[in-house]
């Protein structure tokens, strides 16, 4: 019995568009993940992974320190996401110091 992701990969060329924007998700969803289980809930509030455009994984935060703790990790979290992928999905981070839009309901 085949896996999805095989046959996913199959069926569909890894350069086409729809491959490329479920992979960027994904690494999306997994970045997010990985910042919140290496510093805790502290980060959850603070950090918001928005997306992954041509290698670039973008990130922003709520206020200066938040990046500079980022920025720190930015090797290992880079790492750890083309490890998951294997592949080079993240070739570089981009922090964003800007206020988070925060849900008031």
């Amino acid at each position: 019995m085949d896996t999805l992701g095989s046959l996913i990969g199959k069926q569909f060329n890894p350069k086409s568009t729809l491959v490329r924007q479920a992979t960027a998700g994904l690494v999306v969803q997994r970045a997010d993940a990985l910042i919140k289980q290496t510093w805790g809930k502290k980060m959850q509030d603070q950090v918001m992974v928005t997306s992954l455009v041509r290698g670039t994984l973008k990130i922003k935060c709520a206020d200066p320190i938040t990046a500079q703790e980022i920025k720190f990790k930015q090797n290992m979290i880079i790492d750890e996401l083309n490890t998951q992928f294997k592949s080079e999905v993240v070739k570089k981070l981009r922090i964003l110091q800007s206020g988070l839009e925060k849900d008031l309901f």
